[in-house]
């Protein structure tokens, strides 16, 4: 019995240390990124910023901030007729709507990225004056008392919060990623505030296409797997490793491939990762078809 209780704590330790280890690992390592490349051709495995993290950094850089469904009785009751096409991207149809691609940088607000992103392209397709406008990302994610900060957050809960407080523009309060939160603007002026209506969950493919193509860009949250920090290129899908987090990107088409449909994103992860900034990722995969959210700027 006793060397049984002695092997136990033997063998527990070296579990324990070897995910202490494991933990200090980067993300993806180059044998990791060699393997992926080898057994599928959708997509393209590299070196980037985010699979060059030490695992532990990245679990705290894309925490689990996702939930694992939206409430159904805050989704549209009627979908377009309008039929759906192959393959549809919104920065076409409104050019001078599209917002640039940002960098949160170590603060894990990707929410506040996704969110002000596609709140102010549909400000602006609504309203042509506000081409170029840019909501704050720094005010939204500081500010907000429905999410953690730089800790992590949903969109949903903070276009609720900016529908009963209003946030800054950019131009206002640039991206520094404080977490104090500030009335005024940069320049020490007072800080004009915007607010959102019309929030809308969408929980299938087709709700998040017909919404996207009547009034622009949604966010949508994504579990994030150990492979997808090394995106470079392609179609992604799920092909090794286990979640990380989860993340909140800006979908704004799709397209068709050999295997079927994918969607067209914009990510928060700077020009430096992933197609300068942009990712395709397959129907279906990360759960990124089922907690899609948009909302109208109130101009």
């Amino acid at each position: 019995m006793k060397f049984l209780v002695a092997f136990l704590f033997i063998t527990s330790g070296v579990f324990s240390q070897t995910i202490l280890e494991d933990e200090e690992l980067p993300v993806m390592t180059q044998s990791e990124i060699d393997y992926i490349n080898s057994i599928q051709s959708s997509w393209v495995a590299g070196h980037t910023w985010v699979s060059s993290m030490k695992l532990r950094e990245a679990k705290s850089f894309i925490p689990e901030s996702e939930p694992q469904s939206y409430d159904s009785s805050n989704q549209p009751d009627n979908l377009s007729q309008t039929p759906i096409p192959a393959s549809y991207m919104a920065n076409s149809t409104w050019p001078t709507c599209v917002t640039p691609i940002q960098n949160q940088g170590g603060c894990s607000a990707s929410y506040a990225f996704a969110a002000t992103a596609v709140m102010s392209e549909r400000a602006c397709i609504n309203n042509i004056r506000y081409s170029g406008v840019l909501y704050s990302s720094q005010n939204a994610m500081a500010c907000s008392t429905t999410t953690m900060q730089c800790s992590g957050g949903t969109s949903l809960n903070l276009f609720n919060w900016i529908q009963q407080n209003g946030i800054g523009l950019a131009n206002c309060q640039a991206w520094t990623g404080s977490t104090t939160c500030s009335n005024v603007c940069d320049n020490g002026t007072p800080v004009t505030l915007f607010y959102v209506k019309n929030i809308v969950q969408f929980s299938n493919a087709a709700a998040i296409q017909n919404a996207i193509m009547a009034g622009g860009a949604v966010t949508s949250s994504m579990t994030v797997y150990k492979d997808f920090t090394s995106y470079t290129g392609g179609v992604y899908t799920w092909t090794y490793g286990g979640p990380v987090g989860s993340q909140s990107v800006k979908i704004f088409g799709w397209g068709v491939n050999g295997s079927g449909s994918y969607w067209v994103c914009s990510n928060s992860w700077g020009t430096t990762w992933g197609m300068q900034g942009y990712f395709q990722i397959q129907f279906g995969q990360c759960k990124i078809d089922v907690l899609g959210v948009g909302a109208s700027a109130t101009n």
